[in-house]
């Protein structure tokens, strides 16, 4: 286990006291009919869209789901043109999947109706568990956790907004990013604690841009299923190839590496906005889902060693995906561009430095076939400047982008677009889609021949386009670290662990130190791994 590991066990272990210890976790569920249950039990649930059940009945209606559908609540005899029955006891059969929205003293009970009835998976979206820090809250939450386990069910939530697939056409959530017609599936899932930020600030704008979801999850206060799981589901399920995920904590650091190294070998990879980088994030977190975000540069070391690429808001995180979902990362740090705007060019140059891409000279056979292809007065230098006298000309675009692809010295090319017509982006598009390597679209303007055809056009094609500069180049820049770091664990033997690593004496040591430890500690420390 690495220093960075033993040391998030270590925080994590000061922020649940008062919870069932996460080490003694179950084995791995299996999720497929969590996401896609043939039958369903909504408890609380009613016709009323002012109350929360209500809206997350409307909601699984109008998304279109096919299986069956068991309202509950003995308040009514129907709900909708449903048979609404009085308990989950009164159900006609096992349910795959049983939400529940009661207030928080009665969901033991319900949870108890759902053994009975030999429920798989219940989501629970009440609040006023762990999050809200009293006693009564903790107590509940661990009270929950020992029943769902001791029964052999498993429990999203508490206090959370919900999931929603794609991929099986049902959602069963409150969230007004589904309304209207059911987008199309994708190979992007996402994985959240929050409902509101996971649903909108994630999901919803992913979908805006062209990209295509497989899975969503908002896990809440993750008392038993928590990001890990939804994480490790969607690197197995093969209509995922990407995953995003917004976490406000990371539970059990050890399964942590397991999922990633676990994601790592199918090359799926993980893009990550880790919240609670500072003292009053970190509180925040604490009032909304009952975690302590510890230790941020400790996160940050460990996230790199495992391979998650971590960004720094929401939209970078469709961006990364983007390009990775693509399945064509980078080999190295070296870009080819071309432009017809030499401004654009020197913006890329400029700020592409600032990130650590490089802009190498072309080979001399790659500069001969460019001198073929282009008009008298454009360089083949890089970025190359193709002039305005290419606009409108057929397959001159594509020849230069496939040539520059071919370069050798070349890990990623990316042409610039500003106004320009339909035919010219085609055939960036069309080059993007047979190169061996990255091709990433630079479309800072809009098409002047067309007003339909958009970003969002080629986007909803597989093609990774971009409005933003920086916003393209911090993309590329991340594929390429994750290419390096595939690169560098193909390459790499397994570690061989020292024979006289005092583990259990570190461990210990860990859990008498409380907060950053001290230079004298830290050298106790790592005299027990083995270093002098």
């Amino acid at each position: 286990m690495s220093l960075y590991l033993e040391r998030i066990t270590s925080i994590q272990s000061s922020w649940q006291r008062g919870f069932p210890s996460m080490t003694d976790s179950p084995p791995k569920p299996h999720l497929k009919r969590f996401f896609g249950p043939e039958s369903v039990a909504l408890v609380g649930a009613t016709e009323d869209l002012s109350r929360f059940a209500g809206r997350v009945l409307m909601r699984m209606r109008n998304f279109g789901y096919k299986g069956r559908v068991y309202p509950v609540n003995p308040r009514f005899q129907r709900v909708h043109d449903l048979k609404c029955y009085g308990s989950v006891r009164d159900l006609p059969e096992p349910v795959d999947h049983v939400g529940i929205v009661v207030p928080a003293d009665r969901v033991m009970g319900i949870l108890e109706d759902c053994a009975a009835n030999r429920t798989r998976f219940a989501t629970v979206y009440t609040g006023g568990f762990a999050e809200s820090g009293t006693p009564d809250g903790k107590r509940m939450q661990a009270d929950l956790v020992s029943f769902a386990r001791g029964a052999g069910m498993r429990v999203m939530g508490p206090n959370c907004n919900g999931m929603i697939s794609f991929v099986d056409g049902f959602a069963m959530t409150t969230s007004a990013t589904i309304a209207g017609p059911r987008k199309s599936p994708g190979n992007i899932g996402v994985v959240s604690q929050s409902g509101g930020a996971g649903q909108t600030n994630v999901m919803w704008r992913a979908q805006e841009l062209g990209l295509g979801i497989s899975y969503q999850v908002s896990c809440g206060n993750s008392a038993d299923l928590n990001i890990l799981d939804f994480m490790r589901f969607m690197i197995d399920d093969p209509a995922t190839d990407v995953i995003m995920v917004l976490a406000e904590h990371i539970p059990e650091g050890e399964r942590l590496f397991e999922v990633a190294h676990h994601a790592a070998e199918k090359e799926k990879p993980i893009v990550m906005v880790k919240l609670g980088r500072t003292e009053a994030g970190s509180q925040a977190a604490a009032s909304h889902t009952g975690a302590m975000a510890g230790s941020d540069a400790i996160c940050d070391a460990a996230l790199r060693q495992c391979g998650i690429i971590r960004v720094d808001d929401c939209n970078e995180l469709a961006e990364v995906a983007m390009l990775l979902r693509t399945k064509r990362w980078p080999k190295g740090t070296r870009a080819g561009a071309t432009t017809i705007s030499g401004g654009n060019g020197v913006l890329l140059v400029d700020l592409g430095a600032s990130v650590g891409i490089s802009w190498p000279e072309y080979g001399d056979e790659t500069k001969a076939r460019l001198s073929g292809i282009l008009p008298k007065l454009a360089t083949t230098g890089n970025p190359t400047d193709v002039t305005n006298a290419v606009i409108g000309k057929p397959d001159i675009f594509r020849k230069c982008i496939e040539t520059i692809a071919e370069d050798e010295r070349v890990d990623v090319v990316i042409p610039i677009f500003t106004m320009s017509q339909s035919s010219d982006v085609r055939q960036a598009a069309d080059a993007a889609r047979v190169a061996k390597k990255p091709v990433v679209v630079l479309w800072t303007g809009a098409c002047n021949d067309d007003p339909a055809f958009t970003q969002k056009t080629l986007i909803e094609g597989g093609i990774p386009v971009y409005r933003n500069t920086l916003s393209c180049l911090k993309a590329v820049r991340a594929a390429m670290r994750y290419g390096e770091y595939l690169d560098r664990r193909r390459q790499t033997m397994a570690p061989v662990r020292l024979s006289d690593i005092k583990k259990q004496s570190a461990r210990e040591l860990l859990k008498r130190e409380k907060g950053i430890l001290t230079e004298r500690v830290s050298k106790k420390l790592l005299a027990e791994y083995g270093f002098p």
